[in-house]
């Protein structure tokens, strides 16, 4: 087995989005080599899985952000005894 074919699989098999976004990015791939959607429309929507986790990951990290600094503040008004 290909290495790009035993990575595909390890992700196909991981529980959670990246499995499912795997998944999506090879029914593009398939309907690409069926020449049902275009080059340039693979190229768009594999392009907008990268850009749907970046931004998926960016949400999770600036609610993490907000959870530290309200966490932050609370810290800073316990009276130090």
């Amino acid at each position: 087995m290909s290495d790009i074919q035993s990575q595909l699989a390890q992700l196909t098999t991981t529980p959670g989005h990246l499995s499912e976004r795997t998944q999506q990015a090879v029914q593009y791939r398939e309907s690409r080599n069926r020449n049902e959607i275009s080059e340039q429309e693979y190229q768009d929507l594999m392009n907008d899985l990268v850009r749907l986790d970046n931004i998926e990951l960016s949400a999770a990290e600036l609610e993490n952000q907000i959870i530290f600094n309200q966490v932050i503040d609370l810290l800073k008004k316990l009276p130090i005894p």
